[in-house]
C-alpha cells in the first residue's frame, strides 16, 4: 500500500505540520489530502523509496560527498 504524506503550509508557503497516510491509490489520497485541508493550503507527497545510508557511506559524505535527503528533511547537509 503506498504511504503519502499532507504537508500543510501557511501563507508563506512554511510547514506547518504532516499528516502520513496510507491509501490504496493517488485518487484516494486526494481525496483525503481535501479533508485534511479545509481552508488551509498544502502538499501531498508520495514515498516512492527511503534510502539510509550505512556507518562506512556516512563517513564519507562528511568528508565532502553529496547527499540527497528525504521530504522529512528540509536543509541540506554539507
Amino acid at each position: 500500500m503506498p504511504h503519502y504524506r499532507v504537508h500543510i503550509l501557511d501563507q508563506l508557503g512554511d510547514l506547518l505540520g504532516a499528516v502520513d497516510l496510507d491509501c490504496t491509490d493517488d485518487e484516494e489520497a486526494k481525496m483525503r489530502m481535501e479533508q485534511i485541508l479545509v481552508g488551509q493550503s498544502g502538499e501531498l507527497w508520495r514515498r516512492v523509496i527511503v534510502s539510509r545510508p550505512n556507518e562506512a557511506s556516512e563517513r564519507s559524505l562528511r568528508r565532502g560527498g553529496t547527499r540527497i535527503r528525504d521530504h522529512n528533511q528540509r536543509t541540506k547537509s554539507h
